[in-house]
Formats: structure tokens, C-alpha cells, sequence
């Protein structure tokens, strides 16, 4: 059985990887804040040919936004959580003296016969020959398909499996790459009909349509109001607040800083229930997820963790999806480690700013 010096030192190897991937993480952020602190677009405000509707028009671009670049790094800091996981099988194996497979990788099964396996197509599961039960039954708690059954979700969303297909994209060289996307965007616009009975406030059905493109003549927001005519627009605010957002397997667009902070947050849980698990030969295995099937049962308990690591590991390392949890989780990264970790977009520190013009402006830019 390994010591208790031996688990702390393979948690500080693997740590010292997952802290440089928060560090990358950080640093991308910091150069889209960066970017978007910039004078990025300039805009016109114009009213429609045909008079039916108005239109804001991209008139000028600042700095291109690195989406490629982030999109790299993307892929970079996802390998880095996927091979953690590998890494900590490997380091336990050692320790272990457990003559692995040449297939050792940790699984991510999306499906129950992808972990059994079928005929003479080995599974998932057989990716773990000769780890002890309870690691195998840890490991099979945290998976995807579990996961899914457990809380009537989409396998495909489930973080694991988001990571394991991320990093499968970027190991075959298909580059990942995002697109920007509105965190927030509100508009007012004073507009005078040629009808002076219709206004905006009910009276015109205004039909808005909206390209985040910047490029120079795109409509970001284009304003159709027929059959109503547009005399004039007397004035135009709007707060546009932007995000990078990469594709997952099953379609969604997700804000990078999110996917980011799921990642890292997911690999972390992980890695300590590995370890938890790793340090107890009389680890419960019943208290964890699936137990009726190894046999169904409850989630990975706070219970079974309280007990062996006292509280409040639970809520900081085996949090599920409660904001409240999570922010402890963030809380227990920085102080671990001295540096801030990725965490969810802050709240701002003061009022948005706002553009206003009668004709022309700029596009305000607010920190994320």
C-alpha cells in the first residue's frame, strides 16, 4: 500500500501540471480582455433606403481578435487536463508496481458497451488491468454514461466527455478555432416615425436580426420595421459585452472562459478522488455512483469523503454543480497555489459603459 509521503508527492507532480494549465488558461483571458478593452469597432447609425427599418453599420475595425491563437491554445490547455488524468493512473500504477497495458489511458465511455466492451472488441474498462477494484469502481462512477443516467442529462454534455472530445480533436490536428459571441447586448434606440401615431413601444413590430462578425459593412444590428416608415433615428445606445465561444461535439457554443473553468474544475475532482480513493484499501466502493450495476446506487458520497478527509473536502474538491460550491472550489485553487484560477466571468465593478451618438459612435468595450 503506498504511503501516505508517496500519494502527497504524486499529488504534487500532477498539480504542478494542473496549475500551469490554469496559468495558460489566465493568460488567454487576459489578451481577449486585453482585446476587447480596445477601441475594436467603430459604428454608424442609419436609416433604411426603402425608410422600412434602420441599421447600425460596422464602419471601421481596431485589432483583429486572435480567435486562431486562442483556439490553439484552447486545444493546448485541454490536452493538458486530458493527460493529467493518464498521468495520475500512470503515477499510481509505479507506485503500485502494477504491470499495466500498453492501452493505459484513463476511459471516457460514453456509452455502457464502449466501458464492457463487446466480443472480441475490448472496452474502456479493460484500459485498467491490474488497478485495484475500488480505483476501477471510481473511476467508473465518474463516467459519462453514469453521470447522464444519474442526473437525466445528455451524455454529450456531460464535462468529461466535452474534454475527451476536445482533446481528441486537437491530437488529430483539426484545429480548433471560436467565434464571437454575445455575453450580453442591450440596445436603445430613439426613432421617429413618419406616422406619428407609431412608436416603439408597442405600436411597431420591429423585427431585429444581428451579425457579431465585425467586419466592415456588416449590420450589427439591422432593424426592419415595415410597414411602418422610418423618418428619422434620433438617437442610439447600446452596452455589447463579447465573448469568444468554441463548438462542442453535440453543437452548443459555449463561452471559452466557461468551458475553460469546467475543465479545470472537473480534473481537479477527479485527480482527488482518484487519490482518496488511491489512499483507503477499505474505501466504501458502495457509496459511489453506478454501484448497482458494479450496482447503482448514490452519488460518490459526501459522506464517504467526510469520514476519510474530514469536512469540508466534499465541498471543495467533490463539489457537483452548485455555484456555491464552486465558488469555494475557486477559493481553495488560489490559495493552494497563489495564483488566481480561471473562474466565472466577475461580476463588473462598476456600471457598464455606454456609447451614444445621434449618427455615429464607438462600440463601448467592458471588461468580461
Amino acid at each position: 500500500m503506498a504511503t501516505k509521503s508517496q500519494i502527497d508527492q504524486v499529488h504534487e507532480e500532477l498539480m504542478k501540471r494542473f496549475s500551469f494549465a490554469l496559468r495558460r488558461g489566465k493568460e488567454i483571458m487576459d489578451e481577449f480582455d486585453a482585446w476587447h478593452k480596445s477601441d475594436f469597432a467603430t459604428w454608424d447609425v442609419k436609416e433604411k433606403a426603402d425608410r422600412f427599418g434602420w441599421f447600425v453599420e460596422v464602419t471601421g475595425v481596431g485589432p483583429k481578435p486572435d480567435l486562431d491563437g486562442w483556439g490553439i491554445a484552447y486545444g493546448e490547455i485541454a490536452h493538458h487536463f486530458r493527460s493529467l488524468l493518464n498521468t495520475a493512473l500512470t503515477r499510481i500504477a509505479v507506485v503500485e508496481n502494477i504491470s499495466v497495458s500498453r492501452r493505459l489511458q484513463f476511459p471516457v465511455a460514453l456509452e455502457r458497451k464502449s466501458w464492457a466492451g463487446k466480443g472480441k472488441r475490448n472496452g474502456e474498462r479493460d484500459r485498467l488491468q491490474g488497478f485495484p477494484d475500488r480505483i476501477v469502481r471510481a473511476i467508473y462512477a465518474i463516467q459519462p454514461f453514469v453521470q447522464a443516467s444519474r442526473t437525466k442529462t445528455d451524455t454529450m454534455n456531460d464535462v468529461l466527455a466535452v474534454l475527451a472530445w476536445t482533446n481528441n480533436q486537437d491530437k488529430h490536428h483539426i484545429e480548433l478555432t471560436g467565434q464571437l459571441v454575445p455575453e450580453s447586448f442591450e440596445h436603445d434606440f430613439d426613432v421617429i416615425f413618419t406616422d406619428p401615431t407609431v412608436n416603439l413601444e408597442g405600436a411597431a413590430d420591429v423585427q431585429y436580426t444581428y451579425d457579431f462578425s465585425l467586419d466592415i459593412g456588416s449590420h450589427l444590428i439591422d432593424a426592419d420595421t415595415t410597414p411602418f416608415e422610418v423618418q428619422e433615428v434620433a438617437r442610439g445606445e447600446f452596452d455589447l459585452r463579447l465573448a469568444m465561444g468554441v463548438l462542442d461535439e453535440a453543437g452548443y457554443l459555449t463561452p471559452l472562459r466557461d468551458v475553460m473553468w469546467e475543465f479545470g474544475e472537473k480534473t481537479h475532482h477527479i485527480i482527488n478522488m482518484l487519490l482518496t480513493v488511491w489512499a483507503d484499501e477499505n474505501f466504501d466502493v458502495e457509496v459511489m455512483a453506478g454501484s448497482s450495476d458494479f450496482r447503482q446506487g448514490a452519488a460518490f458520497g459526501r459522506a464517504a469523503v467526510d469520514q476519510m478527509a474530514g469536512r469540508p473536502v466534499w465541498d471543495l474538491d467533490f463539489n457537483r454543480s452548485a455555484r456555491g460550491e464552486a465558488a469555494r472550489l475557486r477559493m481553495e485553487l488560489e490559495s493552494t497555489f497563489g495564483i488566481p484560477d480561471l473562474g466565472r466571468p466577475p461580476e463588473p465593478s462598476s456600471p457598464p459603459v455606454t456609447s451614444t451618438s445621434t449618427t455615429t459612435g464607438r462600440v463601448s468595450s467592458v471588461t468580461l
